[in-house]
């Protein structure tokens, strides 16, 4: 998963989606956003989610599914085991009618749905779809198409509703997207709140609390997270300094990010560099 507000996705060679499963530990992904439908199951592990002012916390077997243009975050602590499925926009689509009135459910707990039938022909999908992909026999292609076609199909039958356009909450994630955005582009600069409030042309007041209503964090420490991502990629890519690093991504405070590494990652700066690199 990728460190931006805004993530795109490239199909597979002879796919139509993205499909992986991979491995983490200890990661943040700070609120962020996406058109495609994003999918996963944890393998091992957990996987804390954040999205519509609600905590979600993952668990084997559970699945969590991204609806477009959703904002939300997730975090890792510790070793996690994610299989992972993209779906882009313009492939669901073309297959079902008015798909953009369309919300498919988000959480489903295999504790909660162990007797249920449509969960787990789902679930039996996404491994027969992780086998048929790690193997890639000849002609996998067709059937690892055949095999989301059924997934989607359930998915879509038994676990979706129909929602009208233009409500006010729609109306505050759009302009939302737009600040996060904008975060992104100027993190390593001293991004303030009014400077933030402006750019979205709301008054401050406003501004804080939708952005802590559809984040679940202030303004500042989601600026702080954004930057500490960031850190933590170029801590593993060069070798510069933490000073160094720390400057060229607009991080002053030295106290609260070491707070915020060693709460985020599980030590400090100089061990995880080490760690990682050993």
């Amino acid at each position: 998963m990728q460190n931006s507000t805004h993530e795109l996705i490239a199909p597979l060679p002879q796919l139509p989606v993205y499909f992986s499963v991979y491995e983490t530990d200890s990661s943040l992904v700070p609120s962020h956003w996406h058109e495609h439908i994003e999918i996963v199951m944890i393998l091992e592990g957990t996987l804390h989610f954040n999205i519509h002012e609600q905590d979600y916390f993952l668990f084997p077997n559970d699945i969590f599914l991204v609806n477009s243009s959703d904002i939300h975050s997730t975090q890792t602590s510790g070793y996690s085991r994610i299989l992972l499925l993209q779906i882009p926009w313009h492939y669901i689509e073309q297959y079902i009618r008015d798909f953009s009135s369309v919300r498919f459910s988000e959480y489903f707990s295999s504790k909660a749905l162990s007797n249920d039938p449509s969960f787990l022909d789902m679930q039996r999908q996404l491994f027969a779809l992780a086998g048929l992909f790690y193997e890639k026999s000849d002609g996998y292609e067709l059937a690892f198409n055949a095999r989301l076609h059924d997934f989607l199909h359930t998915l879509y039958l038994h676990f979706s509703t129909r929602s009208s356009a233009g409500s006010k909450g729609q109306k505050n994630t759009a302009r939302l997207r737009e600040i996060l955005s904008f975060i992104e582009q100027h993190y390593k600069e001293p991004v303030t709140l009014r400077k933030a409030a402006e750019a979205a042309a709301l008054n401050p007041e406003y501004f804080c609390r939708i952005f802590k209503k559809y984040t679940g964090i202030t303004f500042l420490e989601y600026v702080n997270q954004v930057r500490l991502t960031h850190i933590y990629e170029e801590l593993l890519s060069t070798q510069d300094t933490v000073t160094e690093i720390l400057a060229r991504n607009g991080f002053t405070n030295y106290k609260v990010f070491s707070r915020m590494f060693r709460d985020t990652y599980g030590g400090t700066p100089t061990a995880i560099r080490k760690e990682k690199k050993a």
